[in-house]
């Protein structure tokens, strides 16, 4: 089942929150601390509540949560008097659990998203990720905005060269 979550999901939202961050400080122990978590349990609770900040789960028959994606919607008012008025969701995060990997669950709920986000009049979707999520949307790429840094990190993972 596809659908937003709720506070019922939080422990096992939690759960996935730990294994990206053990693939995270296992491959970039330099940026990651082992047994760090990106959110406190609150701070689930409040991005759950708030309808600026969906966050949608795939579930199996039992109603257990086997993926999240973390998104969030922007928007430019026209009272802004620099930039064209303009409404976005952004994708923070996406995470199938490392048990139910390769079943396509998170096409199947990224696709899901995209229908619900198409019911708010949404002018663009953006993603922000790292090297596996980006590599996951890019068949669904129309434009890509690049920022260019005008530094030389040490990196063992690259986009490729669009």
């Amino acid at each position: 089942m596809l659908r937003r979550a709720e506070e019922k999901d939080i422990d096992r939202i939690m759960e996935l929150l730990r294994q990206v961050h053990r693939v995270h400080s296992s491959g970039r122990p330099d940026l990651f601390t082992p047994g760090g978590i990106k959110y406190k349990e609150s701070e689930v609770r409040d991005i759950i509540n708030d309808e600026d900040t969906p966050v949608y789960v795939s579930t199996d028959e039992n109603d257990v949560v086997l993926a999240y994606l973390f998104g969030a919607y922007g928007r430019v008012s026209k009272d802004n008097t620099c930039l064209v008025e303009h409404k976005s969701f952004y994708i923070d995060d996406l995470c199938v659990d490392e048990a139910v990997r390769g079943r396509h669950i998170g096409e199947g709920l990224y696709n899901y998203v995209l229908e619900e986000v198409k019911k708010y009049n949404t002018d663009d979707i953006y993603v922000i990720g790292g090297e596996s999520i980006y590599n996951q949307f890019m068949p669904y790429v129309d434009t890509a905005y690049i920022t260019y840094i005008d530094y030389s990190y040490q990196a063992d993972k690259y986009i490729e060269n669009l």
